[in-house]
């Protein structure tokens, strides 16, 4: 028997869907990103100077500069993100859909959107990651910029997985 969440004609099933093998894989990438980013400024904190690069001009050179400890905002937003899109992504049947959900179109739509919100979330933390080490890197004084691409071509994924998610949606309404 399934519950119900709505009310009147906009009742949509509460489903148990249980994992994929790649949402389970998403899932380990995304703790991996995590540890990452923590590892990466555990190793190297005592090594960071007090004074870093903490913005970049579009052509990825150090146009601002601040304390070391603004290398912890990118851990602390990684474990937040990853929580938060954990949590909102257990219950798909309060997701907004651009399809009607019944009962016989729930389970796909359902495990779409999760995957959609997972898919983004793995994507945010590997980016989230990348940019710490880069921001070491700058950092350490290894590099003096940052490679222009990395903003651009993180938009372009998460906006073309956003895209995919949602022909997908559209498919299979």
């Amino acid at each position: 028997m399934t519950e119900s969440f709505g009310n009147g004609s906009n009742k949509r099933p509460i489903l148990k869907i249980p994992y994929s093998s790649l949402e389970r894989i998403l899932e380990i990438v995304s703790i991996a990103a995590i540890i990452v980013v923590i590892g990466l400024l555990t190793a190297y904190w005592d090594d960071v100077p007090q004074r870093i690069a903490t913005h970049f001009d579009i052509r990825g050179n150090p146009d601002d500069w601040g304390s070391k400890n603004t290398l912890l905002i990118i851990p602390i937003m990684s474990v937040f993100f990853y929580v938060l899109l954990t949590t909102v992504s257990k219950f798909p049947h309060i997701f907004n859909y651009v399809v009607d959900i019944s009962e016989l179109n729930a389970r796909f739509q359902y495990s779409n959107a999760r995957r959609l919100m997972i898919f983004i979330k793995t994507e945010m933390l590997v980016y989230f990651s990348i940019m710490e080490y880069n921001l070491l890197i700058v950092g350490l004084g290894y590099k003096t910029s940052l490679a222009i691409a990395m903003l651009p071509l993180f938009l372009i994924i998460v906006f073309g997985t956003v895209i995919y998610f949602i022909r997908k949606s559209l498919k299979y309404k």
